[in-house]
Formats: structure tokens, sequence, C-alpha cells
């Protein structure tokens, strides 16, 4: 017989919560290995091997973060090729530089206690609408939600009236 039918959704969700903290224990991760998994992923899910997007965390000291190696894209990225840089991008640790478009992390950082990781990535779907020089609506279901959601366009490009 069910034991959780008759709980609250609150009570559901706690429940939930509890099993997947003992389920899903992965302490074993370094904070480069995620970051260096994200960007992996975010290959394997179709996004852009080129220079375009970037990923960083925060990292200590404060003022301080890790992102890629210039010059690679996210499937060459490892543990071993993250660079730990200041806000002005120098280099702590590791060998290159940041991509000098990571300046806004920087400031996101700074400005943003609550922020622990940017992705900025071209994903293509996104990548293909943008050829269209047609601007993005954003959708009723998205404003309703809440969602922040930042709609760029290409520096140069003349926008259609």
């Amino acid at each position: 017989m069910a034991s959780t039918i008759a709980l609250q959704k609150s009570e559901l969700i706690d429940k939930a919560h509890a099993s997947m903290e003992q389920v899903f224990v992965d302490q074993t991760w370094t904070l480069r290995q995620k970051l260096a998994l994200t960007c992996r992923i975010l290959f394997d899910a179709g996004h852009s091997s080129s220079l375009s997007g970037q990923v960083s965390a925060r990292a200590v000291p404060n003022g301080t973060f890790y992102t890629q190696q210039f010059g690679l894209g996210l499937d060459e990225i490892r543990e071993s090729n993250l660079v730990h840089v200041n806000e002005d991008l120098e280099v702590i640790d590791g060998r290159g530089m940041a991509n000098p478009a990571n300046r806004f992390h920087a400031w996101i950082y700074r400005h943003r206690a609550d922020t622990h990781c940017i992705v900025h990535t071209h994903s293509p779907h996104v990548s293909a609408l943008s050829m269209l020089e047609t601007p993005l609506v954003v959708s009723p279901a998205l404003r309703r939600l809440r969602i922040p959601v930042v709609l760029a366009w290409c520096a140069g490009r003349k926008r259609r009236r």
C-alpha cells in the first residue's frame, strides 16, 4: 500500500530532497573538474566548439574565477587547461590566458554575490534564429515565470525595423 499518497506537496518535496541527498552523494568532483565537465556537456549538447561562449566559476580568493584557456573549444576543456584569473584577467594559476570576452564575468561576480557560475554560450538554435535578423520575442509564459532572459544583438549588425 502506498505510504505517501496522503502527504502534502511540501512533505513530498522534503522527502524527495532527503532521498536525493542520500542517493546522489557526490562530493568527489572538484570545482575545476565540474567546470571542465560543464564545457564537455555543452559541447555534447551541440554548443559550438569555437571561441563563441565562455564558462566560468567563482573561485577563492574572492575576486577570482576559473575559466577556459583562450583558444580552446568547449570539447577541448580539461581540468588541467583551465586558468585561474583575477578581475583583470591576469592568470594566477595555469598556462595561457583567459578569453578577453570574460571581462563581463568579473563584473557579474563583483556585483552579484549570489552568482557562482556563468555559462555564456551560443546554442545552435539561437544562432540559427539570429541569422533571420529579426528581434526575438520573449514568450508570455517566460514573462509569467519571471525568468531572467537576456537577448543580445550582434555588434555591427543593422537592426531591421
